[in-house]
């Protein structure tokens, strides 16, 4: 009998080998097994995110591209008041500074121009309480808050206006006559909110029984019966006006100065003085009517208060 030929490892690296390898690869394949999985598990994990579109927001109001931009009419009132009031209610005369006062928007009048008056068409108005606009108000311009008045062509904004009129000598007959259907028209074609105060001057004030601020259709027309009984007196000043107007509480938003002759320069300054009391100060129109003797006055009390000359011719005869 033959018996087969057995092989002996001859050497210790293949007894080693032949003792330790199997155990090798089956822990090899076992620990990538280990690995693969954990790493499949706790790998991060790339997604692709797509860009949402930009989003889109409807607010409802019109682009540039849909606005109309034509046609548009700028109203030029002059140069605007950087002081501003809150609107007020009437209230009778007290003491100046006692508390304080309000504040309240009061604008500029158009540019001033001389403005020749027919007499005949003036006394057609005499008393005239209907209200109707006689079309001296600029396009546009009893919208533009508080309220409006005009006095001798001058337009202005503002919720309270006092009007100091001369009835000195010299405005004796058809000027104090036509004066008076001014005045009447000026409060019967207010708009809005306006409020008046009526006062009358020569060498003293001669203000309105009615010692508040116009509120209402009734009042305005007590103050319109009142007007046409005004008769002259001597001299002409008018800071006894102003003394008087000044006081009221709340103070004027717009002031209309108004006289036919010359009075004492050192009255400006006086005017000047007495309205920088307020905060803010009044708006001063004046007016010179049927003579100049007093322009250079009248036009430095509007400068100082930023306001505006006017003369008026006056009635032809």
């Amino acid at each position: 009998m033959i018996r087969p030929t057995v092989r002996h490892a001859s050497t210790r690296s293949e007894r080693f080998l032949k003792a330790f390898g199997p155990a090798w690869v089956i822990s090899a394949v076992a620990h990538a097994l280990v690995f693969g999985t954990l790493f499949w598990i706790f790998a991060p994990t790339r997604t692709t995110v797509a860009t949402p579109p930009a989003a889109v927001i409807n607010t409802g109001l019109p682009t540039t591209d849909e606005l109309d931009l034509g046609d548009v009419t700028e109203l030029n009132l002059g140069e605007p008041q950087a002081d501003s009031r809150a609107a007020g209610t009437s209230t009778a005369v007290a003491d100046p500074g006692a508390g304080d006062r309000p504040s309240l928007a009061a604008g500029r009048a158009e540019d001033p121009f001389a403005v020749p008056l027919n007499k005949g068409d003036l006394l057609a108005g005499l008393g005239d309480l209907s209200g109707r606009d006689d079309g001296r108000f600029p396009s546009g311009f009893a919208g533009a808050g508080g309220g409006s008045a005009s006095f001798f062509g001058t337009a202005a904004r503002g919720n309270r206006f006092a009007i100091l009129a001369d009835n000195s000598g010299s405005m004796q007959g058809t000027p104090l006559t036509v004066l008076k259907a001014e005045i009447t028209s000026t409060l019967a074609r207010s708009r809005g909110s306006a409020q008046f105060y009526v006062t009358f001057f020569s060498s003293e004030a001669d203000p309105q029984p009615l010692k508040r601020w116009t509120a209402d259709r009734n009042e305005v027309a007590a103050v319109s019966k009142w007007v046409q009984g005004i008769q002259t007196a001597n001299g002409t000043s008018p800071v006894v006006g102003f003394q008087h107007v000044l006081k009221l509480k709340p103070p004027p938003d717009v002031v209309y100065l108004m006289t036919d002759g010359e009075f004492d320069p050192r009255e400006v300054e006086q005017i000047r003085t007495l309205n920088q009391a307020l905060r803010p100060p009044a708006v001063i129109h004046t007016v010179a009517f049927g003579g100049k003797q007093g322009e250079a006055e009248l036009k430095m009390i509007a400068k100082q208060a930023k306001g505006t000359y006017r003369y008026v011719a006056g009635p032809k005869p």
